[in-house]
């Protein structure tokens, strides 16, 4: 029970939104797997101000200004103090784990609960514009079954140890869960199929190499028995360097890969294609236009869309921070 009570508060913290994990089919309702929001920013100094326009933001309200305030999110205020607080709980947790923190580590953690503050202040307004509520009987529910099997003076320790108040947790929940149903409002229009193709390669790290393997294709030689004998991605080339099926967007292969994989004919044979592993020769085995998505690619493409979106809602809020 601590344990799902340590992932709920890094949950908490990191803004991950946690979905049902049963199994089932793209054409049933969308079954979403947990996920880390990340944030566009990557690197917040406590004296530097950020505040970025658009011609949205014409409408939206002038923040009331407080001392206490470390950023401002389309006029609403993120307090100093409730970011220290979630800081400080995040590191507890980590310690709780023996995860090291140096110097830093800390910095990265005030950077992220920083962007998860944001992110939050941003799923949150979208959940008010679209009427998305978590009423307190769900609330309830949902503390109950997190505090199964354990007595209220052990869950009471727990709130203690990890600085919560229990309204505090209470409400941290709240957001939690309003970002669930915000992240399923967000994705609903995601689509369950998708253009695939059946791909093979050969990875080899000699550039020379690889033109001379490229010419033994040219002359006719097996496609599967060079990758067999000369690939060396050890995950693939036992079977002849199958990549299996797999959408745009997925990242399976390098980007690079992957463009030229959706420009060929089944039974076409790239040219060399360089990457950061080395250099790739690939065979388009099959292609399929109307293939429906596997759980594992559509929960991909979801997390994509929704990062997509929220990066979106960053560029055109008005933030500030200090």
């Amino acid at each position: 029970m601590l344990r799902k009570l340590f992932i709920l508060i890094i949950g908490i913290v990191l803004i991950i939104i946690s979905l049902g994990c049963q199994s089932t089919t793209p054409e049933s309702e969308p079954v979403f797997v947990p996920i880390q929001i990340t944030s566009t920013v990557t690197q917040v100094m406590s004296t530097e101000t950020i505040v970025k326009s658009s011609s949205e933001q014409q409408s939206q309200p002038e923040p009331s200004y407080q001392g206490d305030a470390i950023a401002y999110v389309n006029g609403e205020t993120i307090l100093r103090t409730d970011f220290e607080k979630q800081v400080e709980q995040f590191q507890k947790a980590e310690k709780a784990n023996g995860i090291p923190q140096t110097e830093e580590h800390i910095q990265q953690i005030r950077e992220h609960v920083l962007d998860g503050l944001i992110d939050q202040h941003l799923i949150e307004q979208t959940a008010k514009k679209h009427d998305i509520v978590i009423n307190d009987n769900a609330l309830n529910a949902e503390i109950a079954e997190i505090k199964q099997g354990q007595t209220e003076s052990e869950f009471n320790q727990w709130l203690e140890l990890n600085n919560f108040t229990y309204q505090e947790f209470k409400e941290m929940l709240r957001s939690e869960l309003i970002s669930g149903h915000v992240f399923d409002y967000i994705v609903a229009n995601v689509p369950t199929v998708a253009v695939h193709v059946h791909v093979r390669h050969i990875l080899l790290k000699d550039q020379n190499q690889a033109h001379e393997t490229i010419q033994r294709l040219n002359n006719g030689e097996d496609f599967v028995m060079l990758a067999q004998t000369l690939s060396q991605d050890e995950l693939t080339r036992l079977n002849g360097g199958d990549l299996g099926w797999f959408p745009r967007g997925v990242n399976i292969v390098p980007p690079q890969v992957e463009t030229i994989a959706f420009t060929l004919a089944p039974g076409d044979i790239s040219p060399v294609i360089e990457s950061v592993f080395g250099y790739h020769i690939i065979l388009l085995a099959e292609r399929d236009e109307s293939m429906t998505l596997i759980m594992e690619h559509y929960h991909k493409l979801q997390r994509k869309f929704f990062s997509e979106w929220l990066a979106e809602q960053r560029s055109l809020a008005k933030i500030e921070i200090y």
